[in-house]
């Protein structure tokens, strides 16, 4: 059976990963990117991309950096409701 997990952090997990893909696809990367970046394996990656609420804070900060999130969006998905 499925892992469901339903809530407003779920939805903000999901907007996160889709903000973090979009800006890496504007800029011609992927995940091979952040794994170069973080020094993660692609499994790790994918993993984080599923459940964005394990992500580290060292890792967080390099997919800010490579995937050059404005503070709007970061702060947005870390403070707001």
């Amino acid at each position: 059976m499925g892992k469901v997990t339903l809530g407003q952090w779920t939805q903000k997990d999901e907007q996160f990963t889709r903000i973090l893909k979009a800006e890496l696809g504007k800029k011609g990367k992927d995940y091979k990117n952040l794994m170069r970046r973080t020094g993660r394996s692609q499994s790790n990656i994918h993993r984080k991309y599923r459940e964005p609420d394990r992500i580290t804070v060292g890792d967080l900060r390099g997919f800010i950096q490579e995937a050059g999130l404005s503070r709007e969006d970061v702060c947005d998905f870390l403070f707001n409701d």
